[in-house]
């Protein structure tokens, strides 16, 4: 294997993990009256998932599409847990 597919393998796995703890945010997030804290996480997250994948696409060098895209995804999953925890905060 060379470097670039145990990169690729490292990120996947990342994601997974990230994706994992950002669920059991939004579960505990659900379980509050004003779930705040996990607001604040879950939009930092996204944003800063977004930079890194708004950088990662603009490089224009072959692996760093594929990671902008999965970065791309995974920030979208984010906001969108923010976006379930803002409309209970709101409530």
């Amino acid at each position: 294997m060379n470097t670039e597919t145990l990169l690729f393998i490292g990120l996947i796995v990342f994601l997974i993990g990230h994706y994992i703890s950002q669920k059991k945010l939004l579960q505990s997030g659900l379980k509050e009256e004003k779930p705040l804290s996990q607001l604040r996480r879950l939009l930092l997250s996204g944003l800063l998932l977004m930079g890194l994948a708004v950088w990662a696409v603009m490089r224009h060098e072959p692996p760093y599409g594929t990671w902008g895209s999965l970065l791309f995804i995974e920030s979208a999953v984010s906001l969108s847990f923010a976006r379930k925890l803002l409309k209970k905060a709101l409530k």
